[in-house]
């Protein structure tokens, strides 16, 4: 069951849900705030969208919250009939490993580094020849849908972003900075028209309560769970 409370501002909601959990053996009521908030800096030509979750529970349970938005920074219609997709996109991501996955697309439990492999994005890459690449990751998840294992950074800033994802041909931006540990990557292989878009998940690792070695999601009793993440576009 689910409650929602939605309250909306000028550019800000605040949303409150109470959830009764049933999985497995967790069974618990939640209480979650997410609150997202969007600013706009006309000096800068940017807008700045912020999602963060609140989230505390009575008895101890699992929680791992992210944004499944699509991304397209192309600027104009097409994506509908794949005339416009994102395979022309460029994008960096700091982050030195990734989990491989297996033929349900789970994690294997393994953390591998990203040196001569596809998920290398510490330097800038452009996905279109990336997914043309031969390897055993891509073809099991027929493309990009892979979690990256961020590097780790004091302070996380807009100056010092965990992603960028970039469209020359719009000269559109998007940098995202997260408290997250993780970053799925899915460039909409399944989509209805494959690669209209493009998620970057901030997250926690996909699997992590059977994974004992990923960071816990593990909420316990009075303990508060606290997420930020921010998208921030910008135009050349």
């Amino acid at each position: 069951s689910v409650f929602v409370f939605l309250c909306v501002f000028w550019r800000h909601v605040l949303c409150c849900c109470v959830f009764v959990c049933s999985v497995g053996i967790f069974c618990a009521f939640v209480f979650l705030f997410f609150f997202y908030s969007r600013r706009r800096h006309t000096e800068f030509l940017a807008c700045l969208l912020a999602s963060k979750f609140c989230l505390e529970t009575d008895v101890d349970t699992v929680i791992n919250l992210t944004n499944h938005a699509y991304f397209n920074l192309s600027g104009t219609d097409g994506w509908q009939d794949g005339t416009v997709n994102i395979l022309d996109h460029a994008l960096r991501v700091r982050a030195g490993a990734y989990l491989p996955i297996d033929t349900q697309t789970l994690p294997t439990g393994k953390v591998e580094s990203v040196v001569g492999t596809p998920f290398e994005f510490r330097t800038t890459k452009i996905l279109g020849p990336l997914m043309k690449a031969t390897h055993e990751q891509l073809r099991l998840g027929q493309g990009l849908d892979h979690c990256l294992v961020l590097d780790k950074m004091s302070e996380p800033t807009t100056e010092t972003p965990a992603a960028t994802l970039y469209s020359e041909q719009s000269g559109i931006r998007l940098d995202v900075v997260t408290t997250e540990p993780g970053l799925q990557l899915y460039t909409g292989n399944h989509l209805s028209v494959p690669h209209a878009g493009i998620c970057l998940e901030t997250q926690h690792f996909p699997d992590s309560p059977n994974v004992s070695h990923f960071p816990s999601t593990r909420l316990v009793s009075g303990d508060v769970f606290d997420s930020t993440t921010i998208y921030q576009l910008s135009c050349d």
